[in-house]
């Protein structure tokens, strides 16, 4: 490097961090370009006229601070307020452990989006929904096409509910399959209060086949986004026992 590389720019500062005996230095040249060099200590006066210095203060006895201790402390800090959590979520846990099966993220993001599959041929309206019912299908497994056969339908569109959350056993663990009800936005009728219900069928019968890890995680965002889309309060979405 040429002394006109070396040479000082104001409009480029200089920078030197001190690493044991050695600074680390940053220079500007004549062209604008940045450089980095190495200066041992003791040729640290000379490197200094030229506008680079140590990034680190020295206080009124000629000692060096320590600048980083302030960082060092927040990662501490952050490392026991992560540890903490974590102990509370176990604690919170108690009896009631995740499930053992697998849980797989590539898996889970390779299922269809909950926005894709809230879409419908008839417009949604924000007025048209004002609560949800969960309920178990009370089968093994299952999808839209078994679960019309299973109860004796002749026709997939006449199964009484607007989505179907799946298992793993006869679709996707975690797919949602809309219903011909949610794409026409009609009633699944179970009484006289039921015009304005949501109903999802979650795969399962709660006792020998639970809801996976999947199933659980869809049916919370599947929750969140027909309760924000409907603006349907928490008080109006009513889930299995189990699934509280």
């Amino acid at each position: 490097m040429n002394a006109a590389c070396l040479s000082y720019r104001k409009k480029a500062p200089q920078r030197a961090q001190f690493l044991g005996n050695y600074y680390s230095c940053t220079l500007a040249s004549a062209d604008g370009l940045v450089y980095k060099t190495g200066i041992l200590h003791e040729h640290l006066p000379s490197m200094q006229m030229m506008g680079c210095g140590s990034t680190d203060h020295k206080d009124s006895n000629g000692r060096v601070s320590m600048s980083g201790q302030p960082r060092v402390a927040k990662v501490l800090a952050a490392l026991l307020v992560s540890m903490t959590t974590g102990a509370v979520v176990l604690m919170a846990l108690g009896n009631n452990p995740p499930s053992a099966g697998p849980f797989c993220l590539s898996t889970y993001y390779r299922l269809e989006s909950v926005d894709h599959a809230l879409r419908s041929q008839v417009p949604q309206t924000a007025d048209r929904w004002n609560s949800i019912e969960i309920f178990y299908s009370q089968t093994k497994g299952g999808n839209v096409e078994r679960l019309a056969a299973a109860s004796g339908l002749a026709d997939v569109g006449d199964l009484n509910c607007h989505f179907v959350l799946c298992n793993g056993v006869g679709a996707g663990d975690g797919e949602i399959q809309a219903t011909e009800k949610w794409q026409m936005q009609s009633t699944a009728y179970t009484g006289p209060a039921s015009e304005r219900t949501l109903r999802i069928c979650l795969v399962g019968n709660g006792v020998s086949a639970l809801a996976t890890d999947y199933q659980l995680k869809r049916l919370e965002m599947l929750l969140e986004t027909l309760s924000r889309r409907f603006a349907i309060p928490a008080d109006s979405v009513h889930l299995p026992p189990d699934c509280r």
